[in-house]
This record gives structure tokens, sequence and C-alpha cells, in this order.
């Protein structure tokens, strides 16, 4: 993982609203409960162009009127536990067809330690 420390990224940073960019794309990343008992949550995945202005700083692609480049929803999921859900999205082709592991050398991460 680039600008970042993977073990503290799966520890807490995946679901805690990060922000990942992968092949000239934002992946904007959170997870939080949907219930005030805390037993059901939700995990979503944004994504939207952007470009890398040099090596540490990443930017987003907007239009004319500011709106973000092909800004679009590509994962949710639900379920009981934060823990299922990490499970979950380790597993899927997230990120342009490939999963987190497998990505991931090529992951930066925005906010990363």
């Amino acid at each position: 993982m680039i600008n970042g420390n993977l073990n503290v990224f799966l520890d807490t940073g995946w679901y805690s609203e990060s922000t990942l960019f992968y092949h000239d794309r934002i992946y904007w990343c959170e997870g939080y409960a949907t219930d005030d008992n805390f037993t059901e949550f939700e995990f979503t995945v944004f994504s939207w162009r952007a470009v890398l202005d040099d090596a540490m700083h990443y930017r987003s692609v907007t239009d004319d009127s500011n709106h973000l480049l092909d800004y679009r929803l590509v994962y949710k999921i639900n379920g009981s536990s934060m823990d299922q859900l990490k499970e979950q999205f380790l597993l899927a082709p997230v990120f342009d067809g490939r999963t987190f592991m497998e990505a991931e050398k090529d992951l930066a991460w925005a906010e990363g330690d």
C-alpha cells in the first residue's frame, strides 16, 4: 500500500471514511451502523476520476460546473457486523475488477499513516 500501512488500513482505515487512489480514480470508502442498536451495518465505496499531480497529491477531476467526473457507487453491502462486511469487501472485485489484495500494492491511501 502506497502512503500507508496495510495493517493499520485493514484494522480501522477500510471503513472510516478512507480515500484510496487507484488507476486514475479516487475510491471513497465508508462503513457505518444503520440502526441505533448497532446490529445492522452498511459499507459503501464511491468512485470518480482523479489525477496524480505529483508523487503525493491526488486531485479530483471535475467538469465546468465543478461536478465530479464519472462519479458512481461501485460497491455497497449490508450485514450484521463490521467483520462480516470486511470479509466481503476483501473478496469483492471493487478496484477495476480486482480485489483489494490483488490491487493492494498499487493502492495509495490518501490519509494513511
